[in-house]
């Protein structure tokens, strides 16, 4: 498939339909925003009353290049965690992490303007390497830094306003955050 990765997974004996399926990448990919090489489409194959058989998730990257990618995102990540680290309070963490993303990511004009951003501007890669992202870029990579501080926190999407941004539970609430502004 011209050095794209992809995978295959064979969900016959789950007896799961495509709507599930869908949503449980949908969760993957949400909560675990380090897989952000699997952030192409999925293709379902069907057979008989809308049974999935075979997911195939496809990746927007070339194979070849992902274990360089993944390493970069990490490098990335260990610089910025060893000073959010050292806050004590899980709202001082919050709070570096958010104007971290903020300071050193450019929002991706050409997105803004209605042109389609390359893949990179949708996941963590946009933000801690190229820089450069959008909404979602913004508040997966949030989340992520999140889950590596072992403070709870989940993606929410509007689809009315086109954007994406996080939720953080700190205490015994959630608190809406946006990472993009």
């Amino acid at each position: 498939t011209n050095g794209l990765c992809y995978v295959k997974i064979d969900i016959r004996s789950w007896n799961m339909d495509i709507a599930v399926a869908k949503q449980m990448f949908i969760s993957m990919h949400r909560q675990y925003p380090e897989f952000f090489f699997l952030s192409g489409s999925l293709l379902f194959t069907k057979s008989g009353s809308n049974v999935a058989y075979t997911v195939t998730m496809y990746s927007d990257y070339l194979k070849e290049d992902i274990p360089g990618m993944v390493k970069q995102v990490e490098y990335e990540t260990l610089s910025v965690l060893s000073e959010a680290s050292k806050i004590p309070t899980d709202l001082g963490k919050v709070l570096y992490i958010h104007n971290y993303i903020t300071l050193n990511t450019r929002y991706n004009e050409d997105v803004l303007e209605g042109r389609e951003g390359i893949p990179a501007v949708y996941d963590i890669y946009g933000v801690l390497v190229d820089r450069d992202a959008v909404c979602q870029g913004y508040a997966y990579a949030f989340n992520y830094f999140m889950h590596r501080l072992g403070i709870p926190s989940d993606f929410v999407r509007s689809a009315e306003m086109s954007h994406g941004w996080s939720l953080v539970k700190l205490g015994d609430h959630w608190y809406h955050i946006d990472p993009t502004f």
